[in-house]
Formats: C-alpha cells, structure tokens, sequence
C-alpha cells in the first residue's frame, strides 16, 4: 500500500478552496465545483484540533510528504532552535523536489518527482533519485534530458 495520496487531485483542491496540487488557479465556480454554504468541507465553529489538522493535512498534501517525514523535519527543525515552524517550512522548502517546482518549469510537484524518480535529475554532477533530498545553499542542480532544454544549463539553489 502506498502511503502517497493517489485519489483525485481535483477533489484535493476543492477540499482546501485553493490550488495545492498545481501551479495554476482553478475555477471552483466552473466544471462542476461548487462551494455552498452547505458543502461537507465548511463548518460553522472550527475548533482549535480541527483547524491544527486542517493545517497540517494542506502542508502534507502540498509538499507530498508522508507523515513520519513531516515528524522527522519537524524534530530536526526544533533541534535547530529559533522559530521552530519558520525552520520547518525552510527545510520543506530546501527539498529537491520543492526546488525544482519553484523553478517555474514544471506545473505539478508530481512531474517533479517523476523526473526525479526516473534520474534526470543531478545536483553537483551527482544523480539523485530521491525527491527528499535536502539541497543546501550554492549547490547546482541540472536536468538533462533533451525535452529540458529550458533547465538544461543547470541553476544555483537560492
């Protein structure tokens, strides 16, 4: 059994009113979406455990991490000191995965992953073929392949 949500996506994003699967805004108004008043996913009084685990449920969905990788950067953000939920999203953000995303080619973080699983991906002349891997500053990542000619050249991490 895969511990990766597999199910529509669309439902995803009509769950959390906004887009976390894509880059792209989607239309909730059109092509069957409608939030009412009286849609399972609105509540009137949230309470403070719901709006925890809503919370958390957007960030696993949207960083496509399992829940024993979510505690894992978690411990080893707290460890870290300072603003524990800031180092959080600093170490969600320095993921491989999360990089290549934000890099404004791919639309997905599944195209990213894919491209990763099926070794296009190499960061300092080294392939990986884990999109958890964790970048740190200054390192190059490129993606060969001819289709990625855009990304080819390679692009320092932030």
């Amino acid at each position: 059994m895969s511990s990766k949500y597999i199910g529509p996506k669309h439902k995803l994003n009509k769950r959390f009113s906004q887009g976390i699967i894509g880059k792209y805004p989607i239309n909730f108004n059109k092509g069957g979406f409608s939030l009412k008043k009286s849609s399972k996913y609105s509540r009137k009084k949230n309470s403070l455990y719901f709006t925890s685990l809503y919370e958390k449920q957007k960030l696993k969905f949207s960083y496509i991490i399992t829940e024993k990788q979510s505690i894992i950067t978690f411990k080893k953000a707290k460890a870290l000191g300072n603003d524990s939920g800031l180092t959080f999203l600093k170490l969600l953000e320095l993921r491989l995965d999360s990089i290549l995303f934000r890099s404004d080619v791919f639309i997905t973080k599944l195209q990213v992953r894919q491209l990763i699983n099926h070794k296009f991906v190499s960061v300092n002349n080294v392939v990986i073929t884990s999109p958890s891997f964790e970048c740190s500053i200054g390192d190059e990542v490129s993606v060969k392949g001819k289709y990625f000619s855009k990304i080819s050249e390679g692009f320092n991490c932030p």
